[in-house]
């Protein structure tokens, strides 16, 4: 069952985004494009694509070699061969993973070297594209930009940040767990994959020269740098594991990315629907050829698969640990690309998050025996989804698709997905130390930022001038957002508190209050009234359920970010005026006290704008009561007057776009896993579900007078703490 719930859920993405690109794209002019295409360009498109297969063949060939292996020709193609097909019935690199070592075994290489080899095989191809990718993407920006000395300010910065950030979790977190050591080692023992790594480079280029040979033949006018990174772009989104063969993602994104650089639409789909027949030819080709070898040469009997799943399990858990640390880091940097007149934001853990959501099928089949999900998150996510997808056709029928609604609801509840599976699927490992080592990798983050930020902002108030690509007042860090930024120290306050109970500070009381002391002070300096007042119901939450530990022992984790608040912020700054006043000091310095102190106390036009969302979308649920207006209704009003306005209140929201059925639906969902996790803080006094009931109430909250509901950090969090150990009978708590 799960292996058929994973085929129709691949096929119905694939032919769903598929029809949707030919819909939006026109079928006749998509048809009319290939009518123009030289026989030429599809011939010299099918040798590079069947060329780059061969390529996998040898790279394959070459981490076997590297194990100590090197099968037959005959054996080798043969494994290739049935792989590649086991590559789209199965799932994805666990199918191929398991016909190949099946294949291999009468070469007496045993199962679980096969099952390796594929792993990091795949890896090494998936590292390299994604690499690739991200070169593109800076290319992309750093030439479509028109203001490049502040892009270059703002991603020094960032990268200088991120590199710091990735430093203290790797001292405090990885290096404590005897992590960090062998992990150097393994890094610098990769260095003699170079051979395995150039066969992939030139794998990714035959491929590359397969897109750009149907292009020429479809007749572009030029071949620019530009066209290049897109397509690397192109590539990378097909070969993620959420579609069939890359269907309907690859139309999508050549129709989305080509379309940046100057490429019809049109003539983007046909060269994607190319390259997938190309592919989809190549794949029965080899499969052919493969029937007719093992006929001529039938294996010899082949051992017993489990050890082979367990050693792929090693493997993938080893991979999924990783990519959940990396996430863990990667969520607090929302990368502004400032365009002409407007901005896009990104976010690198997305691809992670979009990545994991592709494996769900495969984390409940294998994991299903480790942990008890609870129904409420799995039941209620599905839920969540189909009220969306309805919306969204309402919003169709109503005023037509548009790009608002699909890509930051439709796709952003997707992505979303994909962080609460990533969460899940770390903690459905059973593995308890990489499961604290992310909530580790979240504290240490999170808290790495804050202090960056305190320390800019007492260095300015000192006379440091810092660029506004590098530093912003109030603070906002790489959340592009105020509140969005104090809703991610609200995360790394539960984590913490989480972190706290579940023993990960050890002795260290004062690191707790220490922590906690320093995200107050950044909240406070947000200026997010949300966030301070979320961060009193953490405090207060924090001191109610103490689960385990003394309350009197929390009382300093309580007590301290109040006392810090009044001497870092409110006594501070008429304290400061007045040292500047007597010293005479610049008035710009004075000004830009003045300011901060005047941005923590008028919000007119903030608060305008917050009341007119919530009563116009009150109205818009009056006129819509039962099923709503559609996704993207009220952003939709305002666009046709040339603005951005959305509903800040999600209760208003939900009512206003999905209805009195959808409000209903996310309400008794919301109650249902508050219900849970208070039950698992009272009743097992669990530190997982402790700082998870910290982040639920505040969010609970905030989301009253804001839209919270797409923080990435909230859903990556609840995913990562709701999933707990089944007990076995007879057993104790965990």
């Amino acid at each position: 069952m799960p292996r058929a719930l994973r085929t129709l859920l691949i096929a119905l993405i694939s032919v769903g985004t598929l029809a949707g690109t030919i819909y939006l794209v026109g079928l006749e002019t998509v048809i009319n494009a290939f009518n123009t295409v030289r026989w030429p360009a599809i011939a010299a498109a099918g040798i590079l694509v069947a060329s780059s297969t061969l390529l996998s063949l040898l790279r394959f060939r070459s981490v076997l070699r590297n194990f100590g292996y090197v099968p037959t020709w005959q054996k080798l193609f043969f494994a290739h061969s049935v792989g590649q097909v086991s590559n789209q019935i199965l799932f994805n690199v666990i199918g191929q993973s398991l016909s190949r070592a099946a294949a291999l075994t009468s070469s007496g290489i045993p199962f679980s070297v096969s099952v390796m080899a594929t792993y990091w095989e795949r890896i090494q191809a998936a590292l390299v594209l994604f690499l690739l990718s991200l070169a593109s993407l800076w290319y992309l920006f750093l030439h479509i930009h028109f203001e490049l000395v502040p892009a270059g300010q703002y991603m020094l910065s960032l990268l200088a940040a991120l590199l710091l950030c990735t430093a203290v979790v790797a001292l405090t977190v990885l290096r404590p767990a005897g992590i960090l050591n062998p992990l150097l080692k393994q890094t610098t023992a990769l260095l003699r994959l170079w051979p395995s790594l150039l066969l992939t480079l030139a794998a990714h280029l035959c491929m590359l020269g397969a897109y750009v040979s149907m292009l020429l033949g479809l007749g572009i006018d030029a071949l620019s740098p530009g066209i290049l990174a897109a397509l690397v772009i192109v590539m990378f989104t097909a070969s993620l594991p959420i579609s069939f063969a890359g269907w309907g993602v690859r139309e999508l994104s050549a129709a989305q990315a080509l379309g940046v650089v100057g490429v019809t639409e049109p003539v983007a789909v046909a060269a994607a629907v190319a390259i997938g027949v190309f592919g989809l030819l190549l794949t029965a080709l080899l499969a052919g050829l493969g029937v007719i070898l093992v006929t001529r040469n039938p294996p010899k009997a082949l051992p017993e698969p489990p050890a082979a799943m367990q050693s792929g399990r090693a493997w993938g858990n080893i991979a999924l640990s990783a990519c959940s640390l990396i996430c863990a880091v990667l969520l607090f940097f929302q990368i502004r690309v400032p365009l002409r007149g407007s901005e896009i934001t990104i976010n690198v853990a997305d691809v992670i998050a979009l990545t994991a959501l592709g494996f769900i099928p495969y984390y409940f089949w294998a994991y299903r025996g480790v942990l008890a999900l609870p129904r409420a998150l799995i039941v209620g996510l599905t839920a969540i989804s189909a009220i969306f997808a309805v919306s969204l056709l309402i919003g169709y029928f109503s005023f037509g698709w548009t790009s608002w609604a699909i890509a930051n609801r439709g796709l952003g509840w997707l992505i979303i997905l994909g962080y609460v599976v990533t969460g899940l699927s770390i903690a459905m490992t059973g593995s308890e130390t990489s499961r604290r080592l992310v909530l580790g990798s979240i504290v240490a983050t999170g808290t790495t930022l804050a202090v960056i930020q305190v320390v800019l902002l007492f260095a300015s108030f000192g006379g440091l001038r810092l660029p506004l690509a590098v530093f912003n007042l109030p603070l906002q860090a790489y959340a592009n957002n105020t509140n969005a930024f104090a809703v991610q120290m609200i995360i790394t306050s539960a984590a913490a508190i989480a972190s706290e109970h579940l023993g990960l500070f050890g002795k260290r009381r004062w690191l707790l209050p220490a922590i906690l002391s320093v995200i107050g002070l950044t909240i406070y300096y947000c200026h997010s009234r949300a966030g301070i007042i979320m961060f009193a119901i953490a405090l207060a939450t924090m001191l109610l359920f103490p689960g385990q530990i003394e309350r009197r022992r929390l009382l300093p984790a309580g007590i301290a970010p109040v006392i810090t608040i009044l001497l870092g912020g409110v006594f501070m700054l008429p304290i400061l005026q007045f040292i500047l006043a007597q010293l005479s000091a610049s008035d710009l310095a004075e000004a830009r006290i003045f300011y901060v102190m005047q941005v923590n106390v008028v919000r007119e036009s903030g608060d305008l704008e917050r009341w007119i969302s919530i009563r116009e979308g009150w109205a818009l649920w009056l006129e819509h009561p039962i099923f709503g207006a559609g996704l993207g209704a009220y952003m939709q009003s305002y666009a046709q007057v040339g603005k951005a306005l959305i509903i800040h209140s999600v209760p208003v929201w939900l009512l206003a776009e999905t209805g009195l059925v959808g409000f209903l639906v996310v309400a008794i969902i919301f109650f249902v896993c508050l219900h849970h996790t208070y039950q698992g803080a009272t009743r097992d006094r669990d530190g997982w579900h402790i700082g998870l009931l910290v982040a639920l109430v505040c969010l609970g909250v905030g989301n009253i007078v804001h839209d919270f509901f797409f923080q990435r950090s909230f859903w990556f969090l609840l995913g990562l703490c709701m999933a707990m150990p089944r007990l076995s009978a007879g057993s104790g708590r965990p």
